[in-house]
């Protein structure tokens, strides 16, 4: 009984370490060191990179429909996740190697391409490391992991690395080699395997579809909050970066503090209870930020990273408990196509009212999208039961 406590433990363990791996990734080349190598370096505008990383998005929500797929149909999960990761990390230093902006652009794309399949692979993989009653827990352990390798990944890289370059080739091996333990210690839940997912019968499934329709509201506002805060605090409450930095750090903390302890409860209350509370709990956040004094930044800097580990903890639990064992995979890559165009719709509104209105109002208006989601999310529930 220790011995196959302690194999769980490990597996779950193993299972996480992409979460840390990929956050590495996204931080540090998503964030930081490829738009300003692209800018500074090879004389490339924000725009170049802006074209780039959405036309990437772009193909990879279709391709992911088609992994997704095949992973379902032939049971392979595991290679193809070992196989996208693999392609991501070459690619990466491959583009450490170029020197021109029309070449940096091209393999970008398609480091972002791979790395946006790992993704909705490596969370088709969390039914193999849990089970129905610790599979909240599993999922915060990973969102925990998450954010500690971001923060860690972050500092430790920007300290070693010399040049933009270096730092691609150092992402690149820690993204492979803590992305490892998930393709090679996780034994993946075999399934009966299908001789085809079809989409179309999906998108028919109406509880389904409501469900992603509304995490797309509701992520629209967490994704927004991600961008946008940084500039948030500094236009209106005219906080330095070491200020900023401590407000957003706080955030992180407290998320990879609270993910695994959320998961618990949600195992214990059920992950769908805890998940409609994001929805009237984001709207009151955006509904309260923008009144707030000054003193009570930090403390909302807090709140607004309980309702992230809130969000990123439970929505792959949920998604599970619709989803077919034999089609996660697909599943997983319509979660996918939600998130992607929350990521654009969200900050877009939010950019355009800012010009139109002022920082307050337009971060008040927010509040909207859970709000709407909440109403097709309560639909969802109604539908299922029905």
């Amino acid at each position: 009984m220790v011995s196959e406590k302690r194999a769980t433990k490990a597996s779950l363990l193993s299972w996480a370490s992409f979460d840390f791996a990929e956050t590495i990734f996204s931080a540090n080349i998503l964030s930081v060191f490829f738009p300003l190598w692209l800018t500074k370096t090879l004389g490339g505008q924000p725009f170049h990179y802006s074209v780039a990383y959405s036309s990437s998005l772009f193909i990879s929500v279709i391709l992911a429909i088609i992994v997704g797929k095949n992973a379902d149909r032939f049971g392979k999960r595991k290679p193809l996740f070992l196989i996208a990761v693999t392609l991501s990390a070459i690619s990466l230093f491959i583009l450490s190697k170029s020197n021109t902006l029309i070449s940096a652009l091209i393999i970008f794309f398609f480091v972002n391409l791979f790395y946006q399949q790992s993704l909705v692979l490596y969370n088709s993989l969390l039914p193999s490391v849990s089970n129905e009653e610790n599979r909240a827990f599993s999922s915060g352990v990973g969102v925990a992991m998450g954010y500690i390798g971001g923060a860690a990944g972050l500092y430790i890289i920007s300290k070693i690395s010399s040049t933009e370059t270096f730092a691609f080739i150092i992402v690149a091996f820690a993204f492979l080699i803590f992305s490892l333990p998930t393709g090679l210690v996780v034994k993946e839940q075999p399934f009966k395997a299908i001789k085809g997912v079809s989409i179309r019968i999906i998108l028919k499934d109406k509880g389904f579809m409501l469900f992603i329709l509304s995490c797309l509201f509701l992520t629209e506002a967490a994704h927004t909050i991600i961008l946008f805060m940084s500039i948030y605090l500094d236009k209106v409450y005219n906080m330095d970066r070491h200020s900023i930095v401590i407000v957003i750090s706080s955030a992180a903390i407290i998320a990879a503090i609270a993910s695994p302890l959320i998961g618990k409860l949600s195992d214990k209350i059920g992950t769908s209870k805890v998940f409609s509370m994001l929805f009237p709990g984001w709207a009151g956040a955006f509904c309260l930020f923008p009144f707030l004094p000054k003193v009570f930044v930090y403390l909302m800097g807090i709140g607004f990273g309980l309702l992230l580990a809130t969000l990123w903890t439970t929505i792959r639990p949920v998604l599970l408990e619709l989803s077919p064992k034999e089609e996660v995979a697909t599943r997983f890559a319509f979660l996918s196509i939600s998130e992607r165009m929350a990521a654009i719709i969200g900050p877009l509104w939010w950019g355009l009212l800012v010009e139109v209105t002022d920082y307050r109002t337009a971060t008040a208006s927010l509040a909207l999208f859970p709000i709407i989601g909440w109403f097709i999310y309560r639909i969802h529930v109604k539908t299922i039961r029905d």
